[in-house]
């Protein structure tokens, strides 16, 4: 194309994608951030040295990301990307990779969901990125089954609005139980509705209670922010109750096989 990608490595330009290509040896390239690269220019990038990325950050807000199936070598993908539809590519490629992130800022229809099961992802995260926490994506709720269907999945964060049927997205996320750590947006579910979950995936951590401390400078306090759509954030001292009654919940639910419906 006309407008050519330019390469840099710390302040140093290299100059276009040939230049950069013409430059590369045999060893691995421990990181590379990729923002804003012609489509085309990705694609030529990565089928020439793909093999060679251990780990890669990409800004790409229009565009095939089909070409991230040539990192065959690549452990992390962090993937940023502020348009409203988005079709994931063929994680069977990267047989190495264990941490996929994406961050959606925009993102209303995810695509090719389904080209996640079976892979060998170990850490995913599917989030909008906040100034100090992260918010949800305005899709669906990541779908379960093709979680469940992971089964190298260990840990799993994913922010996005409530489903529409909380209570099938309740019994689906109860069935996880290959993981160690699950974090959901505090909006997703009801504060006893995350309990319930918890009383079905007690040795699972990141979810239900209280999820996040912040300061409320204007106050010059601390806050808890609570899981729980019902639930407002409080300041630190009501800590212990909260999570006295969240414990509580647990307990209540534990040989309850559907979860409440408020």
């Amino acid at each position: 194309s006309s407008k050519k990608s330019l390469f840099f490595s710390g302040d140093e330009l290299f100059g276009t994608i040939d230049d950069f290509l013409q430059t590369v040896t045999d060893d691995v390239i421990d990181s590379i951030e990729l923002t804003e690269i012609e489509e085309s220019d990705l694609k030529k990038l990565l089928s020439a040295i793909g093999n060679k990325i251990v780990e890669s950050t990409v800004f790409h807000n229009k565009g095939s990301i089909d070409s991230f199936v040539h990192m065959t070598a690549v452990r992390k993908i962090s993937f940023f990307s502020d348009a409203a539809t988005i079709a994931l590519w063929d994680t069977s490629k990267n047989p190495l990779l264990d941490t996929l992130i994406l961050n959606l800022s925009s993102c209303t229809a995810l695509e090719n969901i389904s080209l996640l099961a079976g892979s060998c992802i170990l850490n995913l995260e599917l989030n909008s990125g906040g100034i100090s926490l992260k918010r949800p994506v305005s899709i669906p709720l990541f779908d379960p089954d093709i979680m469940k269907s992971m089964e190298k999945l260990k840990r799993a964060e994913i922010y996005t609005l409530p489903p529409s049927d909380p209570m099938d997205a309740l019994t689906k996320l109860s069935r996880l139980t290959n993981l160690e750590h699950l974090a959901l947006y505090k909006n997703n579910f009801t504060f006893a509705q995350f309990a319930w979950l918890k009383s079905k995936l007690p040795t699972t951590c990141g979810f239900g209670g209280i999820t996040e401390f912040y300061p409320d400078r204007e106050n010059d306090t601390h806050m808890m922010l609570i899981s729980g759509s019902d639930r407002s954030d409080l300041p630190i001292a009501e800590e212990e109750n909260v999570h006295r009654e969240f414990d509580r919940l647990c307990s209540l639910y534990i040989n309850e096989d559907f979860p409440p419906t408020k």
